[in-house]
């Protein structure tokens, strides 16, 4: 659960369901989230979002690890989709 807000410019709450799971070196993650907008910084919106992620995850050894996430969020008083993906790599020392 995730609120946030900005005085004067609006808020917006989410509620998100995830679940991860391992197979081998990988693991996969799928998520989904759904919540409220409420903006009036650029123009008034007062609506629903829904936002879902996919990442899938491999570790190397213990200490190395690359990632691709891919996510789609979905704003119903405004017309447009914003679809995010990220690749990456993370090393822990």
């Amino acid at each position: 659960m995730a609120n946030a807000s900005v005085n004067g410019s609006g808020s917006m709450s989410t509620n998100t369901l995830g679940v991860s799971v391992p197979y081998d070196n990988f693991r996969f993650a799928l998520s989904y989230g759904s919540g409220s907008i409420n903006s009036t910084t650029y123009t008034t919106v007062n609506g629903t979002l829904s936002d879902t992620t996919f990442g899938a995850y491999y570790n190397f050894d213990k200490s190395t690890m690359a990632y691709l996430l891919s996510s789609k969020s979905t704003y119903s008083d405004v017309s447009g989709i914003t679809t995010v993906t990220a690749i990456g790599a993370r090393y822990n020392f």
